[in-house]
């Protein structure tokens, strides 16, 4: 035993130093004999060069305050091998999350994803540690609020209320407008709310309501945003309502502003020389970007725009 103890005892003392391999160290533990997985000196000095290896250790030693300490400051992920008990301990759980592990709050214990105190302290780390707040604190507006800050995904777990309250939607939105996709049908009828999203992110114009993909300023305002990203824009006129899909002058006035090149054989403005190179066939133009789901038989209203109409509307613009 004394060899196996000098051997474990060097190989954590090499570690910190860049002297040991921590695969080897895993190896030799899953070697170890009992009698050394249940020696206190050998778990607290291993844990201490390499924390993910409190799970090799006995029940016991996982249940020791100071070797789980140990752990968790050198690899917060270790919280998972605690016990029950220290999972609970409000001090080890808060100095995992205070020092930037906000995401280690998963393996805290119920009781303290359910203490705003100490969620807080961890959506301020990780806005995802939201995740795993108890259902009442996914419903608290201040513990929401610190989540979004840090990225658009945390909205996602906030309550249904919240989803659609429009300070905590506006917040989000503005940190990142891909939070949009994860807010109530009422902030998604929002129109200020709406066009904060498009003015950054116009691919949100999808997840806007029915009734503003019908609104022809925000469509605009989509298209304006879309002219920075290659072929966004035919997406765009895919995602407008039927009655905007069916303007004639809507139509050209988007298809003037989209990146598909006239090569395409799919849309008759090509940007580099901002001339009008050939006819846009409305219908088929309809049917290869604005009707992917169309149902037989639906194939929504036939216009055809012809080469001198869409020279007419390029030279309206230029003038």
């Amino acid at each position: 035993f004394d060899e196996e103890r000098s051997k474990l005892l060097q190989y954590a003392q090499d570690l910190p130093h860049g002297k040991g391999d921590s695969q080897v160290l895993q190896c030799e533990l899953g070697r170890a004999s009992p009698q050394a997985l249940a020696t206190r000196e050998i778990a607290l000095a291993v844990v201490s060069a390499s924390g993910l290896t409190l799970a090799k250790f006995s029940e016991n030693l996982r249940d020791d305050h100071e070797i789980v300490s140990a752990a968790v400051k050198n690899y917060a992920g270790a919280l998972s091998c605690a016990s029950d008990r220290l999972r609970n301990d409000r001090e080890i759980v808060c100095k995992v999350l205070q020092a930037g592990a906000g995401y280690a709050v998963q393996w805290a214990s119920l009781a303290l994803r359910a203490d705003k105190e100490v969620m807080l302290i961890a959506v301020r780390s990780h806005g995802m540690a939201l995740k795993w707040a108890s259902g009442g604190l996914r419903g608290s507006k201040e513990v929401v609020l610190e989540a979004v800050r840090r990225g658009p995904m945390p909205l996602y777990f906030a309550s249904e209320a919240l989803r659609d309250d429009r300070e905590v939607v506006m917040v989000a939105v503005k940190q990142d407008p891909l939070a949009l996709q994860f807010a109530g049908q009422v902030c998604r009828s929002d129109k200020e709310i709406v066009l904060e999203a498009l003015r950054k992110t116009p691919s949100m114009f999808r997840h806007a309501s029915e009734v503003l993909r019908d609104d022809r300023e925000v469509a605009e305002v989509a298209f304006a945003k879309a002219s920075e990203y290659p072929r966004l824009g035919s997406f765009i006129l895919g995602w407008v309502s039927e009655r905007l899909k069916g303007d004639k002058d809507f139509v050209l006035w988007a298809a003037r502003r989209s990146h598909v090149k006239s090569g395409d054989g799919r849309c008759c403005y090509d940007q580099s020389s901002d001339r009008v190179q050939d006819a846009i066939e409305w219908e088929n133009f309809r049917k290869a970007y604005t009707s992917p789901i169309a149902a037989p038989g639906d194939e929504g209203p036939v216009l055809t725009v012809t080469l001198s109409e869409a020279a007419a509307a390029s030279d309206d613009d230029a003038s």
